[in-house]
């Protein structure tokens, strides 16, 4: 994507404070006895019981509601709609394509295909379930 339809954000960037947590969680990722819902959960790990928890995959909006894909590997074959937020610096954001797998213990693997986007192109992210993605 190369261009967004920026909008003016109300509050202050919401969205950029909460990729912001969900880096520190994962740079953390330790086990936490509270337990809430949502994206500002204090800890990786309430949707499941695993312990090993490392990743909080996120889903990305655009302004026209569609939801963002990205291509991963050496062709436009393989895409995937959930992302790691990897960094978040100078009002931009960097994700990492996670790839699905099928497998329910561990739905997601790494790839190596990133992108960075101005955050305030993001309209709306949805949070998934706390997962552990190998070999990060």
């Amino acid at each position: 994507m190369n261009h967004c339809h920026r909008r003016p954000k109300p509050c202050g960037n919401g969205i950029a404070e909460i990729l912001a947590n969900i880096v520190r969680l994962q740079n953390i990722a330790e086990e936490r006895e509270e337990r809430e819902i949502g994206c500002l959960r204090n800890s990786l790990g309430s949707c499941n019981e695993r312990f090993d928890l490392n990743t909080r995959p996120i889903e990305i909006f655009s302004d026209e509601d569609k939801k963002w894909c990205m291509p991963f590997g050496r062709d436009d074959e393989h895409k995937s709609d959930v992302f790691r937020v990897e960094k978040v610096c100078n009002g931009t954001a960097t994700f990492r394509v996670l790839a699905p797998t099928g497998d329910p213990r561990f739905p997601y693997e790494k790839t190596n295909s990133f992108f960075t986007v101005s955050i305030d192109c993001l309209c709306c992210i949805r949070c998934l379930c706390d997962v552990h993605v190998p070999c990060l």
